[in-house]
């Protein structure tokens, strides 16, 4: 990576991380961040800069040389990454690209005239004054170009549509959101490794929901245990595979999420052009001995990549630290750190931590391994249930 300068869109903890492998290997490495106080400012790295404000953006990238732009594990820079490769010819996510995977109406329209599984799914904006039939059925409002399980909300009845719209409006930049029904089933997600077009492996992984925030997944586990039919379990892979394909992936990982119904339909529900969240990297760095992120960096810039493999014989979990409160950190408290597992807190004695409304909030993680799936599962939530935190309301 030796010719490499990154700029990493956000100043995150995961990026922080990321950078430091990068600069190993040789690359110059950038951490672009509006929030002064993000989690790396304190890195020699660390620019303050809005990277979504693509004047200022590209002005920098052009000062600096950088020739390679990367986001993980959030869709908040994916569309101004995609718009500036495309406009100074740099390698990875294109434009088009971008602007498809973060718009779910056109992911939803593509699938279905491709004859994938879909729910009945509407554009809305302010202005609409959408009448349902809802027969016992529930809808979700969603925002048309948010991630991190932000401005979802059930909807049950006519009466409170409109007002779920407008609050669902306020996390879409767009302001525009897509309203659809609720698939009962059993929901899941994968991470996915395309190269040059192709899918060549898909990662399934169950999910832990928030116990503060139930439509928010806060862990997950490696290997999938939840269909045991190898048949279904090709069958899901295979749907999955050709949906990345016919949406254009190149080269790199997906994000996705789906729900697997009784009558065994497999609907997909979001494909984002990047890693997955809540620990997802480091869990597939376990289980698969693969840097999905180094992996990805190369690859986008043509050198040499690792094959990507399943650990058969290993189970890997990971689970995100929720506050029900927002407040300042007075001091944190837990008990003895499990065996094979990696804890990490992101803020100590007087930061400001914030109550678990969405998958940006957490404080701290556990990733961790286990050739026995029932024990691991009792660790990982002991630990959690171990920690104590203490809080003022002043710094």
């Amino acid at each position: 990576m030796k010719n490499l300068n990154i700029a990493f869109f956000g100043g995150t903890h995961v990026h922080l991380k990321v950078s430091e492998k990068c600069k190993d290997l040789g690359a110059k490495c950038y951490l672009l961040d509006k929030n002064k106080n993000c989690y790396a400012q304190d890195s020699n790295d660390f620019v303050n800069i809005d990277f979504n404000n693509l004047k200022n953006a590209i002005k920098f990238i052009k000062q600096n040389n950088i020739n390679y732009l990367y986001s993980s594990q959030s869709d908040v820079g994916v569309l101004s990454l995609g718009y500036i490769n495309s406009k100074l010819k740099l390698p990875g996510t294109s434009f088009k690209i971008a602007k498809l995977l973060t718009n779910k109406f056109k992911i939803r329209k593509i699938l279905k005239k491709n004859n994938f599984y879909q729910p009945k799914f509407f554009l809305l904006n302010k202005n609409t004054n959408k009448k349902l039939k809802f027969n016992n059925k529930i809808y979700i409002v969603k925002p048309l170009d948010s991630s991190g399980s932000r401005g979802i909300y059930d909807v049950k009845n006519n009466i409170s549509l409109k007002s779920k719209i407008i609050k669902s409006l306020k996390f879409s930049k767009k302001k525009k959101v897509i309203l659809e029904e609720k698939i009962k089933g059993l929901e899941f997600g994968a991470q996915t490794f395309s190269i040059k077009g192709d899918c060549k492996s898909v990662i399934l992984h169950e999910d832990f929901m928030s116990n503060i925030n139930p439509k928010i997944p806060a862990g997950h586990i490696f290997p999938f245990k939840q269909i045991d039919n190898p048949n279904e379990l090709k069958k899901i892979k295979k749907v999955i595979k050709k949906a990345i394909n016919i949406l254009g992936v190149k080269n790199g990982p997906c994000n996705v999420d789906c729900i697997y119904t009784n009558d065994k339909k497999i609907f997909i529900l979001e494909i984002s052009p990047r890693l997955g969240a809540t620990c997802l990297p480091d869990m597939l760095k376990l289980y698969t001995g693969t840097d999905w992120d180094i992996n990805t960096i190369k690859l986008q810039n043509s050198l040499n990549i690792q094959e990507i493999k399943e650990k058969k014989k290993i189970h890997v979990m990971s689970k995100v630290f929720e506050s029900k409160k927002t407040g300042y950190i007075r001091k944190i408290k837990t008990g003895k750190y499990p065996k094979n597992s990696n804890v990490n807190f992101f803020i100590g004695k007087n930061k400001k931590i914030q109550k678990f409304t969405d998958g940006t909030k957490l404080f701290g993680q556990i990733v961790s391994y286990s050739a026995k799936r029932e024990n691991l599962i009792k660790k990982v939530f002991k630990f959690e249930k171990s920690i104590k935190i203490y809080l003022t309301s002043k710094k």
